[in-house]
């Protein structure tokens, strides 16, 4: 499985979930600025990085991240396709709050947890356009694996979070949980 982190805030989130294994490191335009995104990125090896943008990012938006971050792949939960096409390169990461509604040209999908279930149900309908893109499962505050997202899904994706002071933070439950995973790079 491939491990996905999100909304990294602080170097030290960042270092932990790259000596992890993380296959991509993604920061929330809302909790950083562009100059804190590029800091952090200096001191990670990682394949890939994403900006998790406001819903329906107006080409202008996505654009400055772009220019100032050097990042084309963009998570969002809702977006305006015409606007996401004016940038060809760009790698869609798509959180669907539901999932009645999908649509779009997306690269990557992350499924909540909640929604598990239901994910797998419109899946094993042949006719599901999503079927073939890579899904990750998105774990918050549940610290076991459930077996069907280990055999269904391509990854999880977890949620950094405050340090407790600068340097300093705990992962003992974060680190119980990715033992329970086998990590590919």
């Amino acid at each position: 499985m491939k491990l996905i982190a999100t909304d990294i805030t602080n170097l030290t989130d960042a270092r932990y979930f790259a000596a992890r294994g993380a296959h991509m490191i993604g920061f929330n335009t809302t909790l950083s600025t562009p100059d804190e995104i590029n800091a952090i990125k200096e001191w990670v090896d990682v394949p890939e990085f994403f900006l998790h943008l406001p819903d329906n990012a107006s080409a202008e938006l996505i654009w400055e991240w772009q220019d100032r971050t050097g990042i084309s792949n963009f998570l969002f939960s809702d977006f305006d396709e015409d606007e996401v096409r004016r940038f060809p390169d760009a790698q869609i990461i798509y959180f669907p709050r539901q999932l009645d509604n999908l649509s779009g040209d997306v690269h990557y999908l992350i499924i909540a947890s909640s929604l598990v279930d239901a994910w797998l149900q419109l899946k094993n309908n042949t006719a599901f356009e999503f079927s073939d893109i890579p899904t990750y499962v998105e774990y918050k505050n549940e610290m076991n694996i459930d077996e069907k997202v280990v055999n269904e899904f391509n990854g999880v994706i977890i949620t950094g979070s405050t340090e407790e002071k600068i340097g300093v933070k705990s992962y003992d439950d974060i680190d119980d949980f990715l033992d329970q995973l086998d990590i590919e790079y």
